[in-house]
């Protein structure tokens, strides 16, 4: 796999993988998700990605860059149907830069009519580079 392929398939265990413990974390193994763990997928007990899809309905807004982890998800799948992605309502969009909030609005108002959201997520491009604490 390239480096690319890589970063996608990372960006899915994260989302995947980082919402699974919900049990006694003081008791718990650490659970390292970096470039290394990739021959570790077989590894994820079903039950962890059966809680997710069972529990979790995403929105989830980006510019390009962030079309990634749904391309990651994507690829996930075609390799392993196990990994059958949890719920998303995916929307493309600029977050702006300098304070620009615009995407609020229509995220709220997403929200408020459709209960069934339970995590939301906003990828950034290079705009952050030049926002601001109000704008983000």
């Amino acid at each position: 796999m390239t480096k690319k392929i890589l970063s996608v398939v990372l960006g899915a265990l994260a989302l995947y993988g980082m919402t699974l413990i919900s049990t006694n974390v003081a008791n718990a193994a650490a659970i390292i998700a970096n470039h290394e763990c990739i021959e570790d997928f077989e590894f994820i007990p079903e039950e962890y990605l059966t809680q997710i899809r069972n529990d979790y309905s995403f929105y989830y807004g980006h510019t390009s860059h962030g079309s990634q982890i749904m391309t990651g998800l994507s690829m996930l799948y075609s390799e392993n149907t196990d990994y059958l992605r949890p719920s998303f309502h995916e929307i493309s969009d600029d977050l702006g830069t300098l304070g620009d909030t615009t995407w609020v609005p229509g995220t709220r108002n997403y929200l408020n009519t459709h209960s069934e959201i339970n995590a939301v997520m906003w990828s950034w491009c290079g705009g952050v580079s030049g926002n601001n604490t109000a704008g983000i």
